[in-house]
């Protein structure tokens, strides 16, 4: 069990308040094995039938559950081994959620996506803040996972907006995905990318939100590249889905061939 101790290093991490540490190295240690020990335990909750059944619903596997090392939290699991909070708002920001673990390249948890199972439950979505060790500009989803498992002599890399997005694509044997965590690139993640693969597809959803944030993404990945980068060989792409219609959807309807024959 976590002492009550570190019950204010839980709530930083859980309930998405930014924090700022100058102090010892040590510290950012302490709080990296309490982020992995968390997932240690909702990984373990996950294996319970009635808490696997949100992730059977979104057709993702047993190999994609341990690939992305996902889980999730019950009321009764947090009451058990992550010790009673102070305060309500905590216990509704946990409760009932599944947890993705953002990875840094290395493979070390630094984040938490968590998710309602109930789609009427607002928030659906929250996402860790910026902390002293973790900065959304300088991450992706699914990174880690991309260098450890993808066909890298593909050499590209689909750009997606969704957590689930790059999990159904995976679930497809489509591994050269990752999702920013955020609208907009940043010059380091650029260069992340721009040092494992050449080729960029951007695979937004058909939206107002999807085709704005590709429109300026491919500007500012353009400037970048005359900028900082050999332009040589250097190519960016929109896959264009229909109306309305996520990368997550498509590979349900139209299955793994339809979705290949877009990559052109």
């Amino acid at each position: 069990p976590i002492h009550n101790k570190n019950n204010n290093q839980i709530l930083q991490v859980i309930s998405q308040k930014p924090h700022t540490d100058k102090r010892k190295p040590e510290n950012y240690l302490k709080k990296l094995k309490l982020l992995k020990k968390i997932n240690l335990i909702s990984t373990f909750e996950l294996q319970k039938i009635n808490n696997i059944n949100y992730y059977k619903k979104r057709k993702i596997t047993n190999e994609i559950l341990k690939k992305f090392s996902l889980g999730y939290l019950s009321k009764k699991c947090i009451n058990k081994f992550l010790i009673q909070y102070n305060t309500k708002k905590t216990f509704k920001i946990l409760k009932n959620r599944i947890i993705i673990p953002i990875k840094n390249i290395f493979g070390i948890i630094i984040g938490f996506c968590v998710r309602t199972t109930k789609d009427y439950t607002k928030p659906k979505y929250i996402n860790t803040k910026n902390t002293t060790f973790f900065k959304k500009i300088q991450h992706f989803f699914g990174f880690y996972e991309y260098k450890i498992y993808s066909q890298t002599w593909l050499n590209y890399l689909i750009i997606v907006e969704g957590f689930f997005d790059v999990l159904s694509l995976n679930v497809s044997k489509i591994y050269n995905v990752i999702a920013t965590l955020g609208t907009n690139l940043s010059e380091i993640q650029l260069n992340k990318i721009f040092t494992h693969v050449t080729k960029i597809y951007f695979c937004y959803d058909n939206d107002f939100a999807g085709n704005f944030g590709f429109i300026k993404n491919k500007k500012k990945i353009l400037n970048s590249i005359f900028t900082y980068f050999n332009t040589k060989n250097k190519i960016v792409k929109k896959i264009k889905l229909p109306f309305k219609i996520d990368p997550d959807s498509y590979i349900k309807i139209f299955g793994k061939k339809k979705f290949k024959n877009l990559l052109v």
